[in-house]
């Protein structure tokens, strides 16, 4: 438990428009993701719009906000231009993924990361050791 230690630092809460107040300077929504019949999508958007409104920020991290189709209807062809828009409308500044032969999750073969202003970098697990390095160098 660290909610006591941050308490005066961090608001914990919901992704929703009345969550945006004046006393927050930024906002930070971890692993936000559409998930079969519903979508986050309006929920952000209306929380980024008022943020905006009041000069706050919004940052997403590990955001999953592909669609999800079902059979409900949800997330089909209808608004599928907004919702990608939407989602392409932030900035990345940092992205990390490990490499592995799918659908297995090991061995790991290596990672690509990228951090505002560099270049994709691509790293390679070398033999049998965890020392992963730049194919470059």
């Amino acid at each position: 438990d660290f909610e006591d230690d941050v308490a005066d630092y961090v608001k914990v809460g919901a992704v929703s428009e009345e969550e945006v107040d004046d006393e927050c300077a930024a906002y930070i929504v971890l692993c936000p993701q559409n998930i079969v019949n519903g979508c986050v999508v309006p929920l952000l958007e209306e929380m980024t719009l008022a943020a905006e409104a009041k000069g706050q920020t919004v940052m997403i991290l590990n955001a999953n906000l592909g669609d999800v189709p079902s059979s409900g209807g949800r997330m089909q062809v209808a608004g599928r231009k907004e919702r990608i828009a939407f989602a392409k409308s932030f900035t990345p500044i940092y992205h990390f993924r490990l490499l592995y032969q799918k659908p297995f999750f090991y061995p790991i073969y290596g990672c690509i990361r990228m951090t505002v202003g560099e270049r994709w970098g691509v790293f390679k697990k070398i033999g049998g050791t965890n020392v992963i390095r730049d194919p470059e160098s």
